[in-house]
């Protein structure tokens, strides 16, 4: 009876914290090469630990490619990884590339929130 319980208050959780989420708005960085990321800047994740989290999408032509979508992770000091099914590698975010463009938007909101 106390697993049940358990299961239907994490479940009851899960569907607030869900229900809380704000529709995606999401905001075009291009390169100088022309190449595009989209990132969606409402599903920044800030952590009491200093880092961040966004979900960020490789376009690549006008049909919609569920394998483009990521979600990425920010230390906020000039790392990211990339932490879509699994944990990747931990990589630099030069500032002005496009990944430490958004490593700079997901850090910069979590300091104002």
């Amino acid at each position: 009876m106390k697993a049940f319980v358990v299961a239907i208050c994490l479940a009851a959780a899960a569907t607030a914290a869900h229900a809380k989420r704000k529709p995606p708005l999401w905001k075009i960085i291009e390169s100088e090469n022309g190449s595009k990321i989209k990132v969606d800047v409402n599903s920044f994740d800030r952590m009491s630990n200093g880092t961040a989290w966004a979900m960020v999408y490789s376009v690549d032509g006008s049909t919609f490619r569920p394998e483009n979508l990521r979600r990425i992770w920010f230390d906020c000091q000039g790392h990211y990884r990339d932490e879509t099914g699994s944990i990747g590698p931990t990589l630099l975010a030069p500032p002005r590339s496009m990944i430490g463009q958004v490593s700079t938007m997901a850090c910069d909101s979590r300091r104002s929130n």
